[in-house]
């Protein structure tokens, strides 16, 4: 599948666009591993100096870890997401909820 969102860093509020491509395996019922890869647009607006860029940036990102998915409702995730515009080595925890269409 395909995956868009948005979301904002709450530290230092920089607005993140993600697209990706999702592989979902079946954990049974309605709980899945999640595989995702594509890009992020991160936008810091005015200059805070928080990150190596100024401005709008895209990004090569990913997802990986765990999530609970009803058909036509629900989504929960929380997994893991290798930060490419900060430390490559060092990723970062996530979680998010949504509505599944």
């Amino acid at each position: 599948g395909v995956r868009a969102g948005y979301g904002v860093d709450v530290y230092t509020l920089t607005r993140v666009a993600p697209v990706q491509v999702v592989y979902l395996i079946d954990g049974g019922g309605n709980s899945k591993l999640e595989l995702a890869f594509g890009v992020t647009v991160a936008s810091e607006g005015e200059y805070t100096g928080n990150w190596r860029w100024d401005g709008t940036q895209p990004f090569v990102s990913g997802f990986f870890g765990y999530r609970y998915h009803r058909p036509h409702g629900f989504i929960f995730r929380a997994g893991i997401i290798p930060m490419m515009w900060t430390n490559p080595r060092l990723p970062w925890v996530a979680l998010s909820f949504g509505k599944c269409f």
